[in-house]
């Protein structure tokens, strides 16, 4: 058990004939002083209390570091979430340069790895046709590779309404190579149109958009 400590006073007298610090001698004490209770308990507060400092100290650091990094992987999330959304819509907006739209028939052109997809979404009342189940538009596609129709091919078509409503649709094969499927379109507004369908070859997706007119 320590009893005393130390201090070591240091005096620096004048000296001749000491060739150190000049003409002055450097003279080294040791003063021992007893430590008494009340001292052992004062240091002990004081080194508690260094302690408990330095751990809150440590603990606020943490604290810090932790909302910083959270916030910068939220940051991130809306970064990436932001990005993939602009993706979505460029893609979705990329494809309206193959449009066309004359005598209530909307004809969108796309291709699909080496294949050629041309639909035409027809508005039933304006051909003076009706549907025995309520559909409204006719939604007719023909698959072309090299020039030449694809008869082989299934597929779905699913429309999403400007209201976030969405419809699908098994193509079916009406022979020479076309493919449709009826629906109910009765919203104003950009109706998305998403076409996976699949040949030999593999599985491909065309997405468009389709600007529907109340007549």
């Amino acid at each position: 058990m320590i009893r005393s400590f130390g201090i070591t006073v240091a005096f620096i007298m004048e000296s001749t004939g000491v060739p150190s610090f000049g003409s002055k001698r450097l003279y080294l004490f040791c003063i021992r002083i007893p430590i008494s209770r009340t001292t052992k308990v004062l240091l002990f507060r004081a080194e508690s209390t260094a302690y408990m400092l330095e751990t809150e100290y440590l603990q606020q650091r943490t604290n810090v570091i932790l909302k910083e990094y959270t916030m910068r992987r939220v940051f991130l999330l809306l970064a990436v979430f932001s990005l993939v959304c602009a993706g979505s819509v460029m893609a979705m907006e990329g494809m309206d340069h193959g449009d066309s739209s004359e005598g209530g028939t909307f004809t969108h052109m796309a291709m699909a790895g080496n294949v050629h997809a041309e639909f035409k979404i027809m508005d039933m009342a304006s051909m003076n046709m009706k549907d025995p189940n309520g559909k409204t538009h006719h939604v007719m596609v023909t698959f072309t590779r090299n020039g030449q129709k694809l008869s082989k091919v299934v597929g779905k078509i699913k429309l999403i309404s400007p209201s976030k409503k969405d419809q699908v649709a098994d193509l079916k094969e009406y022979g020479g190579g076309v493919f449709a499927a009826m629906f109910s379109i009765d919203e104003p507004g950009k109706w998305g149109v998403i076409c996976v369908f699949k040949d030999e070859t593999g599985t491909q997706t065309i997405k468009f958009w389709y600007p529907h007119m109340v007549m």
